[in-house]
């Protein structure tokens, strides 16, 4: 067994992305973001979105962006096909954080993997890219410790995968 991070090592943008594993590999997916910090103006450009990385040749990936993405349009399913290794980028089309990828759908006919990113979300006069590789939904808990950050700026943001979900 392995832990293994992989390290955005940008000059003022610094980020870890904790990798899953097999727990990342699945066949669904419903994507969170945040709805709170807009995507700074950079060069080169930064956005929002997820990338889908295929496990087996001949893999169907059905998408359902929640907002639109580069060539597709929001709450429209579309399907694209990849073999083994070969990616797909959802990038949001907006840098506002009104609109965003939280809830889009993902499901493969074969395991696929999903990361997840904010290019350079702004706080003021600080910006902070942030990701994460997803899990699949069947391996999704019910029980999660939140920790608190060391700003007031912290926010929480959860997912429910089914409809008429509580939160205690």
């Amino acid at each position: 067994p392995i832990n293994v991070l992989y390290d955005l090592l940008a000059g003022s943008n610094k980020e870890l992305f904790s990798l899953k594993g097999g727990r990342a590999l699945g066949t669904d997916f419903y994507t969170p973001f945040q709805k709170h910090w807009d995507i700074a103006a950079t060069t080169p450009a930064s956005y929002s979105g997820f990338e889908i990385v295929a496990t087996q040749n001949g893999t169907t990936v059905l998408i359902t962006p929640r907002t639109a993405i580069t060539g597709h349009a929001a709450n429209i399913t579309f399907s694209i096909t990849l073999n083994a290794g070969q990616t797909y980028s959802a990038r949001d089309v907006s840098s506002t954080a009104v609109t965003t990828l939280a809830g889009s759908i993902v499901s493969s006919n074969k395991p696929i993997a999903i990361t997840v990113f904010d290019g350079q979300l702004t706080q003021g006069v600080c910006g902070d890219a942030i990701g994460d590789q997803l899990i699949a939904t069947s391996s999704i808990g019910t029980d999660y410790a939140i920790y608190r950050g060391t700003s007031g700026f912290d926010r929480v943001y959860v997912l429910a995968t089914q409809n008429a979900t509580a939160i205690d």
